[in-house]
């Protein structure tokens, strides 16, 4: 049985009209170049957010997005380079972002003693 990826969109016959269906063909254009599109942090966002929030770039041991594609495990794992710069980065005296860093400690935590 299939079941249409659109729902409550008008059809011809058993198709999709055309704007419906050039409308889905770049959506789904979209969602492929966004995955494999890199987050640069400077490009991201000005230096003022990124002081603000005290941001810093992490990795994983998926070194490559085809390598995070073809083993996502590996994607959930720090780099030992990242652990050691969260480690530093939140263990630091009181800032702003003291809260936010606490929470990131603790998830790394958790994730490290899984």
């Amino acid at each position: 049985m299939h079941t249409p990826a659109r729902l409550l969109v008008g059809r011809a016959g058993a198709a999709y009209r055309t704007e419906t269906q050039l409308q889905l063909r770049e959506d789904h254009a979209k969602a492929r170049d966004a995955v494999r599109a890199e987050l640069e942090l400077r490009t991201a966002f000005d230096s003022e957010f990124i002081e603000q929030w005290s941001l810093f770039e992490v990795s994983t041991r998926a070194y490559t997005k085809l390598e995070y594609l073809a083993r996502p495990a590996l994607g959930r794992e720090f780099s030992h380079e990242s652990r050691g710069e969260i480690l530093r980065s939140t263990m630091a005296p009181w800032s702003p972002s003291k809260k936010r860093a606490a929470k990131v400690s603790r998830i790394f935590w958790a994730q490290r003693s899984a």
